[in-house]
């Protein structure tokens, strides 16, 4: 039936965008319902939402407005094959932070998600900031409060590791597998 053959491209073009994300190193957490979304944004943390409007429990537009109310610093990617100049308008408007229409090449996808999360978390020129600190990537400098720090490279690698995932609880065997892939 025609429901089922949806069905059955749905799922492809899911396992596509998770195969194409994790073949740049990035997790997906898939949840197809407003409800499922809201749950698991309470109980994981990220560092984006790729977010389809078509929910099958209700309009993304709303899960936006809450993200934009709650998560306020959560990059949100809308992927939708609403094409319209005006519902791409109120897609950005409501708070996204870029907006992707459907059917689109999965290359663009990656490139928009990495081109977000430069944005996002201070990096269009390789600098991390906390608060005084400064993490200059490309430099390898570091400094707080304006004076420079000197630390060895396994120190700065575990900073800026801590300093990209500062929303998310980093495990020490995350940390020991990232530092071990940096240091090959």
């Amino acid at each position: 039936t025609r429901k089922e053959s949806s069905a059955a491209s749905d799922v492809y073009k899911r396992q596509g965008v998770r195969i194409a994300l994790g073949d740049h190193a990035m997790d997906v957490v898939w949840v197809r319902r407003l409800s499922d979304a809201l749950r698991t944004l309470e109980q994981q943390s990220f560092e984006m939402v790729l977010l389809d409007l078509g929910l099958p429990d209700g309009d993304g537009i709303s899960l936006l407005t809450r993200l934009r109310r709650e998560w306020r610093r959560l990059p949100v990617l809308i992927l939708s094959a609403r094409d319209s100049l005006h519902d791409r308008l109120h897609g950005l408007d409501s708070g996204a932070d870029d907006y992707l229409v459907k059917p689109f090449a999965l290359a663009e996808l990656v490139s928009r998600v990495r081109a977000l999360a430069r944005r996002s978390y201070g990096q269009g020129d390789g600098t991390l900031h906390l608060r005084g600190l400064s993490l200059h990537e490309p430099t390898r400098r570091v400094s707080v409060a304006g004076q420079n720090v000197e630390l060895s490279r396994c120190e700065f690698d575990l900073l800026a590791l801590l300093l990209r995932r500062m929303d998310r609880v980093v495990t020490r065997s995350g940390i020991e597998e990232e530092l071990s892939l940096i240091h090959i």
